[in-house]
């Protein structure tokens, strides 16, 4: 095949022009103005959710670089490369690598702020810098707390001072439990009876709009902070006579007992607590329980209420009226947040992942 002297010049400056423009593109000498950013960009979490900025700044000695999350999340970790050119971010087929990124930390607890300071020296004479900033970040807001009407079965327990079965609205399973309302007979007092009913339940964190079954709702946060801080290290009696002393009034009883510790023995069983533990258990509560919030990974308390079953009143036919339909608190693991990966927007990285990095022209 003869190929003429105009098609070989052709060709070879398609090819020094597709070269030159690779060796541009590899070395980081040419970046698209979407990549540069003058002082903030946006950080973007699992590809579309924008948790928060990334702000860059320097003043003629020291680059910063600081994370600024947006409410409702933290940082777990926080990797930072700056380099001349974009192939000395450290990558791997074009995707960059975090763990071998020079400026690296681990945050515990977790934060919302991090700023780091870098020594431009380390640039010396660069005008131009490239930048990859990646975090992990975790979503540090309260799940969304269930309410309605559910079914519910109690049994015998161990750690608590009942066990209940829940089903409905999310919730399947058998959880522990507590009584909360003084003024209702304990209708576990057979453990070798299932009594089932169907219950409003409603989140310890939600102002119900009626009445809470005890004298002392304001006090709610500090059955929180005791559940949380006692529920595996005391005795179910002790949690459940701390619970009763700070929602109920212990003064205000009703009969046949005559007193808060006869009340007990009656509805609650042996009454085997030892009240210098239960005295000891509200103390900490009111001094450090106020406003009490379960983190994630802590006990959310979820109330059932105006239980009532015709089994409980054959059961229990020797009690006045006033002893059916104990409300209950019942405890369950606060959902740990998701966390995800997040960087700093600009352009793409030559990968196939969706790992951004972005330009910053140093100011003189």
């Amino acid at each position: 095949m003869i190929i003429s002297k105009f098609s070989r010049g052709v060709s070879f400056l398609g090819l020094l022009v597709f070269g030159v423009f690779f060796f541009i593109l590899a070395n980081g000498s040419f970046a698209c103005n979407d990549c540069i950013i003058n002082n903030t960009t946006n950080l973007i979490a699992g590809q579309h959710t924008d948790v928060g900025d990334l702000k860059v700044s320097n003043d003629g000695t020291y680059l910063y670089v600081e994370y600024i999350l947006a409410d409702g999340w933290l940082m777990s970790e926080t990797h930072l490369h700056v380099a001349k050119n974009l192939t000395n971010i450290p990558q791997k087929n074009g995707n960059p690598i975090p763990g071998r990124f020079k400026y690296k930390q681990t945050h515990n607890p977790k934060i919302g702020y991090f700023m780091y300071t870098i020594p431009l020296s380390d640039y010396k004479d660069a005008k131009r810098l490239y930048i990859a900033a990646h975090a992990v970040v975790c979503s540090s807001t309260m799940p969304s707390l269930p309410s309605g009407s559910v079914y519910a079965e109690f049994y015998s327990g161990t750690n608590s001072l009942f066990n209940v079965y829940i089903n409905g609205l999310g919730f399947d399973g058998i959880y522990p439990a507590f009584c909360i309302d003084i003024h209702k007979a304990n209708f576990k007092s057979n453990t070798t009876k299932i009594y089932p009913y169907t219950s409003d339940l409603i989140s310890s964190l939600i102002s119900y709009p009626g009445s809470f079954p005890f004298d002392y709702p304001e006090n709610m946060d500090l059955v929180l902070y005791v559940i949380n801080k006692y529920y595996m290290n005391a005795s179910p009696a002790n949690v459940q006579a701390a619970i009763w002393t700070l929602i109920e009034d212990i003064s205000n009883v009703p009969p046949p007992a005559t007193d808060f510790t006869d009340y007990c023995n009656i509805h609650f069983g042996e009454g085997n607590w030892d009240q210098s533990v239960v005295n000891s258990i509200v103390s900490d509560a009111f001094a450090n329980g106020e406003g009490y919030i379960p983190p994630p990974g802590g006990w959310m308390g979820f109330i059932l209420v105006n239980p009532y079953s015709e089994a409980v009143a054959k059961e229990f036919s020797f009690f006045p009226t006033w002893a059916y339909g104990q409300a209950v608190i019942f405890i369950c693991r606060v959902p740990k947040p998701s966390c995800e990966t997040a960087w700093a927007e600009g352009c793409d990285f030559p990968g196939k992942n969706w790992a951004m990095y972005f330009v910053y022209n140093v100011k003189k």
